[in-house]
């Protein structure tokens, strides 16, 4: 993954995100292949990408956790867990830009990096 061609936009909940990345599609960066669709709480819609939030939720649930962990924890990642990730950005690499946008994404900085 070339860091330079990859927009994410982290941030908590209901902090703008979903404003942010929005205005990024808009402007011709793909944020994702199968956004997850507007609802009554993102009448707009959240502009996530549907397998990168499913792969966050996945990280989380392996390890007992949800979205909404509060203390620090310890993640190392599993071979397959790498693995699925690289699938990911395969996927979506070949885009001169592109970008993501799930607030879990915060609990996994060091890991994309």
């Amino acid at each position: 993954m070339n860091p330079n061609r990859v927009l994410v936009v982290t941030g908590m909940h209901r902090s703008g995100t979903s404003l942010a990345a929005g205005r990024l599609q808009t402007s011709g960066v793909p944020m994702g292949r199968q956004l997850l669709p507007p609802n009554r709480g993102n009448p707009r819609g959240y502009f996530e990408d549907a397998g990168l939030v499913a792969f966050h939720e996945q990280l989380l649930q392996a390890r007992g956790l949800d979205m909404l962990v509060t203390a620090p924890f310890a993640f190392e990642p599993l071979p397959a867990e790498l693995a699925q990730a690289r699938q990911l950005v395969a996927a979506r690499d070949g885009a001169p830009l592109w970008g993501w946008k799930d607030p879990r994404t915060s609990l996994f900085l060091d890991f994309w990096h």
